[in-house]
Formats: C-alpha cells, sequence, structure tokens
C-alpha cells in the first residue's frame, strides 16, 4: 500500500495512473489525498472513489461499519465521477450542463447512523478509458475492491475486520447487449453515443430525453417496446430511490445488529 500527500513541488494528477502499478492484490491502495482514494483492482487498472469517515459514533454492537456503495448513473464523462462531484450539491459546468451530486442524499443518510461511507467511481470514470456503465462485472469489483481499499486506509475510525455492507441501485443491463444495439443504431443512433461519452447524466437528458428509440434506429422500430426515454421511466426508476432511504438505512442497520432479515419465502 502507498499512501501519502502529494508532492509540494509538483503535485501529479490525481486521476492519472502512476507509469507502472506496484504489484500487490486486488483492493491495494496506490495513492490517497484528503477526499478521494484510489485502488487497484482486478487485471492491472486503477479506480477512484471516496471516503467519508463518519463525524458521529457508531450506537449499534460490535464495531463501526462499514457500507460500500454503487453509485446510480453519473454518466459517461470523466467529469462526472462521484468523487469529482460529491463536494457540491448541484454544480454548473460551461457551457450548458450541470452536475448534481444526488448520491449525497444516501451518503448522509449512512453517515448520520454512524456508518462509514466509501463510493467507487467505477472503471473508466474520472480515470483513462471508457467507463464501464452497465458491465456487471467490473462494477461488482470495483464496489467489492472499494470496501478492501477503505479498510487498508489509515488513520480512519474502521477496525480490522469491521462489517461491511453494500448498497446500490440501478445499473441494471448487461454488457453482452452492447454489440446487438450498435447493429440496429442508425447514423444519428450512433452519434448519439458518440455524444453522451462526454456527458454528464443531466446533459444527456437534456439533450437526448423525452425522445423515442426509434428515432436512433436504423429500421425506425424501437429497441423495446418501453415509452419514451425520459418521462415515465424516470420518474419511476428514481422516485423509489429516494423515498426508500427511510426503509433502507433501517435495513441495513438491522443487519449490522445482527437482526435476522425479513422474508416473504416459506418453507415448505
Amino acid at each position: 500500500m502507498v499512501a501519502g500527500e502529494p508532492a509540494a513541488a509538483a503535485p501529479p494528477d490525481f486521476y492519472l495512473p502512476p507509469p507502472g502499478l506496484p504489484a500487490g492484490p486486488a483492493g491495494d491502495v496506490i495513492r490517497a489525498e484528503p477526499m478521494p482514494l484510489v485502488w487497484q483492482v482486478g487485471v492491472p487498472n486503477m479506480v477512484t472513489g471516496a471516503y467519508f469517515d463518519p463525524a458521529l459514533p457508531w450506537t449499534g454492537p460490535g464495531p463501526r461499519p462499514l457500507v460500500s456503495m454503487a453509485a446510480g448513473t453519473q454518466g459517461q464523462g470523466d467529469q462526472c465521477a462521484a468523487s469529482r462531484t460529491l463536494g457540491d450539491v448541484i454544480r454548473y459546468v460551461s457551457p450548458s450542463e450541470t452536475v448534481t451530486s444526488y448520491e449525497m442524499v444516501f451518503v448522509n443518510a449512512l453517515l448520520s447512523q454512524g456508518i462509514a461511507v466509501v463510493i467507487t467511481d467505477y472503471e473508466g470514470l474520472g480515470t483513462p478509458g471508457t467507463h464501464s456503465y452497465v458491465n456487471r462485472a467490473s462494477e461488482a469489483h470495483a464496489v467489492l475492491d472499494a470496501a478492501r481499499a477503505a479498510m487498508r486506509l489509515p488513520g480512519t475510525a474502521l477496525r480490522p475486520h469491521a462489517p461491511v455492507g453494500f448498497w446500490g441501485y440501478s445499473h441494471q443491463t448487461y454488457p453482452e447487449a452492447r454489440e446487438l444495439i450498435d447493429s440496429e443504431l442508425n447514423d444519428r443512433g450512433r452519434q448519439m453515443l458518440a455524444d453522451v461519452q462526454n456527458q454528464c447524466v443531466n446533459e444527456t437528458k437534456a439533450t437526448y430525453g423525452f425522445q423515442r428509440t426509434e428515432a436512433f434506429t436504423r429500421t425506425g422500430e424501437p429497441l423495446n417496446p418501453l415509452p419514451p426515454i425520459n418521462p415515465g421511466t424516470g420518474l419511476n426508476h428514481a422516485l423509489p430511490y429516494v423515498f426508500g432511504v427511510p426503509e433502507s438505512v433501517t435495513w441495513m442497520t438491522d443487519r449490522f445488529a445482527g437482526r435476522p432479515a425479513p422474508t416473504t419465502c416459506r418453507v415448505p
């Protein structure tokens, strides 16, 4: 593990990998600064994120727990990385983009219970390369390795072998669909994919929201018989996450307290 303050004379860009990654297991801390942290995952690569050390005590049984958060959709541009935006509720980026740090609602809900939180940016978001959006394998490793890195980060309130929980929402597609989608797109659809690679989610909604997928396909047929891209699905997808925060936090704290999870399954 390598951690420390950037050199005063010529501080390196936190989001650029060093020349040659050090040997070590998945989850090793490569570089740390007061806000973001970095860890190595799987096949050597580098992923950024942010760790939050609670100011409030943990009042439940045992040592203070950690939650590794799988962030929802942020966008494809490096400026959308959660660790870059968590310090602002809403940030305006010229000329036409606003970035909303909606994950802070859920981070603060957990911190208010004395639970430590680490949130990954995922592979390629904030760091070089293409963001591995909805790639379940890459994102799962990033969330797991974020927990490993947080446990190894020096100077925190976490104890070795503290309990770890996982929290996430959205990102429900599969990487295998990319080839099929590409084969069905028209020129406008391919241009749309090229544009959103450098956008955060608010700019993407402003640019391509309220449209139907048949406008982007070579046959004029929808990719899936769904309503327009934003109105119904946007509200039905986002609102349950927000209004479910109290129940979700209660569920998480109950598990850390050792209470059995409720179930509607019946054993014959």
